[in-house]
């Protein structure tokens, strides 16, 4: 549903998604996968398709935690050692650097 009548909205955050991010290591262990990107914008709970060249890492998920240059995520596999690997993440479409996002609300008529 709707959200109807008088709506005062006092702050927005907007996450603009992240784009394709370059795989450079895997790993799993103890059922969570670890990805290297790089630096990136990514937040715990946001939801990502990994297309890694070790296929045991594919599929989406919703990233369980974040440092400055990995994500992780939740997979059942058995342990996979820290490797080299190729491939991407992706979480929605990236917004340029130095671009403004602008939300406009308009009243219903």
């Amino acid at each position: 549903g709707g959200v109807t009548g008088d709506v005062r909205v006092t702050a927005v955050r907007l996450l603009p998604g992240s784009g394709d991010l370059t795989i450079s290591n895997v790993a799993l262990t103890s059922n969570v996968a670890t990805v290297t990107v790089g630096t990136h914008t990514l937040v715990k709970g946001d939801v990502v398709t990994v297309n890694a060249s070790n296929t045991v890492f594919n599929g989406t998920f919703t990233v369980t935690a974040v440092t400055g240059t990995t994500i992780s995520y939740a997979k059942t596999n058995s342990n996979v050692t820290s490797a080299s690997a190729t491939g991407t993440v992706t979480n929605g479409v990236a917004a340029p650097v130095g671009t403004s996002n602008l939300v406009q609300i308009h009243p219903s008529t």
